[in-house]
């Protein structure tokens, strides 16, 4: 269960045709020039996190949520992408 902080964005829409991977390097592309993205020391990797279908755990649901450094950039992001990721 995600537990969701004022520092952190859902987003949903997502394309389901490409990789896991390509998904997070697109994710990090567009969210990181509003402001810099969290990242979880422990696992030495951003904290975006990808929802996955809860019956084929190998399969996305199309959201995710990302956590910045700072609450600013959560303002920035939905003014800036609302709407526009498509």
């Amino acid at each position: 269960r995600q537990r969701f902080k004022e520092n952190m964005i859902l987003v949903s829409g997502l394309p389901l045709d490409i990789s896991e991977e390509h998904l997070l390097d697109k994710l990090w592309k567009v969210f990181s020039t509003v402001g810099n993205i969290e990242i979880n020391q422990q696992a030495n990797k951003s904290s975006i996190h990808l929802f996955k279908d809860k019956v084929n755990r190998t399969r996305l649901t199309g959201s995710a949520t990302i956590t910045f450094e700072r609450e600013e950039s959560v303002m920035k992001a939905i003014e800036k992408y609302n709407g526009e990721l498509e």
